[in-house]
Order: structure tokens, then C-alpha cells, then sequence
């Protein structure tokens, strides 16, 4: 799996886990953050996350749920 999609699917986790408002994904502090920890890497904005990384989270992880079942 490619890192980008690692680290958005990490990051998506712990926005739902933690209970992070989605919103902190805009705020220039969190998005500097991100970028120093790896200078190649964007972190998605709050549209991204709540919508697109989210649905295809929770898809993966109701697959997941159907093959233990």
C-alpha cells in the first residue's frame, strides 16, 4: 500500500478514535504539522476527510467485519 494512503488512513482513524473535530484538518497549524513530519506529504482538508476518507474507511472496515462473519 502506498504511504500517502497509509498516512490518510491513519490519520482518518485517529480523527474518529479521538474524537477530533474534522475541522482541525483547515487550521494552517495542524496542516504545518503534517508537512514537517514528512515535507512530501499534504494532509487531506475537512471535505477530504469527512467524506471521501471517511466512507472509504468505514467500506474496509465493514469488508473486514464480512470476512471474520
Amino acid at each position: 500500500m502506498k504511504p500517502k494512503k497509509l498516512a490518510n488512513q491513519a490519520m482518518i482513524k485517529m480523527f474518529v478514535c479521538c474524537d477530533i473535530p474534522f475541522a482541525v484538518a483547515n487550521y494552517p497549524y495542524f496542516r504545518d504539522y503534517s508537512h514537517i513530519l514528512h515535507s512530501g506529504y499534504f494532509s487531506p482538508l475537512q471535505t477530504e476527510l469527512s467524506q471521501n476518507l471517511l466512507s472509504d474507511e468505514l467500506a474496509r472496515v465493514l469488508l473486514n467485519i464480512e470476512k471474520e462473519l
